[in-house]
């Protein structure tokens, strides 16, 4: 009996022995299965990071030949292998702003609402030129008015919170063109400077002087006869008036609110001074062919932030 106890006893221990082997032999197959999977989806990562990397670089060559004409150029993104001196740290980062971010109305009533759209609650409103704190915003943009943006929540001196439409905040204080002179929001229309036919409009094309091509348009060309009278799009502060020899010629700038500025190139005589105020239709200068330009022509651009957008949005 004793003999049949230990020969049991073996045979048992034999028994665990074997499945422990084969447990760890499992285990090791499903690492190795689990590692190739895990390998295959970081090489199909990496193939599919550098396949857009170089469609992003061939995009922004794109570009770059396309505005070389103003002086901006788009460089490529950050390359992440390129990246050094960089360390492991167990921070946590907030998504609250941390340095107080603030913003002004650029509208004369601009609503607060309780969520981030225009449907919901009217909790407050924000008067022209009032400062208050952004605190967060939203993802996704809207467009209200002809203007694109995300909804911002802000804070009033008050403490009292909003959601706004971003559309109609900006970040420098606007400045009113006078009295009660109408402002220029997004849906007024501006008035065409000069009768004439337009012969060139805004965007890329082959350039009429150097014959370029993909040369950047940044506004529209009006001809007309040496002479025919210019007038304001509508009321604003003249900024410049003077001749530019990066190609306008004879300019005037007239700064808007809203962060609009209209220009007016090749003028053949500048009837306005920098700092004079205008009104709507008010004369600022004469047609002509001053600068770079083929014949007499208006060059009339609508800037938005100093960026130059398309006038067709905003004349009648």
């Amino acid at each position: 009996m004793l003999k049949m106890k230990k020969i049991f006893g073996i045979t048992l221990s034999l028994l665990l022995a074997a499945a422990a082997a084969e447990a760890e032999n499992v285990y090791h197959r499903q690492k190795l299965i689990q590692d190739s999977a895990v390998q295959k989806q970081k090489d199909s990562d990496a193939q599919i990071r550098d396949e857009l990397r170089k469609k992003m670089k061939k995009f922004i060559s794109g570009i770059n030949g396309k505005i070389s004409d103003t002086g901006t150029k788009i460089t490529d993104p950050v390359n992440p292998d390129d990246a050094t001196d960089i360390n492991d740290n167990d921070h946590r980062h907030s998504s609250e702003v941390i340095i107080p971010v603030y913003a002004f109305s650029s509208s004369d009533s601009l609503n607060l609402r309780s969520e981030s759209n225009s449907s919901s609650t009217i909790v407050g409103k924000l008067k022209f030129a009032e400062k208050v704190m952004v605190t967060g915003k939203t993802d996704d943009t809207q467009t209200i008015s002809g203007k694109t943006a995300p909804w911002l929540l802000v804070r009033k001196d008050d403490g009292s919170e909003g959601w706004a439409f971003g559309g109609f905040l900006q970040s420098t204080r606007p400045q009113k063109s006078g009295g009660d002179e109408e402002s220029i929001g997004e849906s007024q229309l501006l008035k065409i400077p000069v009768e004439g036919r337009i012969s060139s409009r805004y965007g890329t094309r082959v350039h009429p002087v150097t014959k370029r091509k993909n040369s950047f348009h940044k506004g529209i060309d009006i001809a007309a006869p040496s002479g025919t009278p210019v007038s304001a799009a509508a009321q604003g502060l003249v900024v410049k008036a003077e001749y530019n020899r990066n190609g306008y010629g004879n300019l005037v700038v007239i700064q808007h609110a809203n962060e609009l500025a209209t220009y007016y190139g090749h003028l053949s005589k500048i009837l306005v001074k920098k700092g004079q105020r205008v009104s709507r239709s008010q004369l600022v200068g004469k047609v002509g062919a001053t600068g770079v330009a083929t014949g007499p022509h208006l060059h009339f651009e609508v800037r938005r932030g100093g960026n130059p957008v398309n006038p067709d949005e905003f004349i009648r």
